[in-house]
């Protein structure tokens, strides 16, 4: 069903989605809470580093899919609110909890 939905984006706004987009100005994004940002239909999730540099990630943990941007951010790193991984600023995960 995604897939339909954005084959109709893009058959209605054809390459307007290859495009750049603001997702955040930069004072909305900070190190203390993630911020979300929808740009067509997909969300994404904003936080800032250790070294301040902001990260965007698709606003879900590959895990159970929970949205990340109801999560915290925890030295830079950005932590899903059901179990517990945590992603670095590039999108690798760090940390699963259960794993010890």
């Amino acid at each position: 069903m995604q897939h339909d939905h954005h084959a109709r984006l893009r058959e209605r706004d054809a390459k307007l989605l290859d495009n750049w987009y603001i997702a955040a100005l930069s004072k909305e994004v900070t190190g203390k809470r993630p911020f979300v940002s929808e740009i067509y239909d997909k969300r994404y999730v904003l936080f800032r580093d250790v070294d301040g540099r902001v990260s965007c990630l698709v606003d879900r943990c590959l895990h159970r899919h929970a949205q990340l941007s109801e999560g915290k951010i925890c030295d830079g790193k950005i932590q899903c609110p059901y179990h517990g991984w945590t992603y670095d600023s590039s999108g690798l995960l760090v940390n699963v909890p259960s794993e010890g």
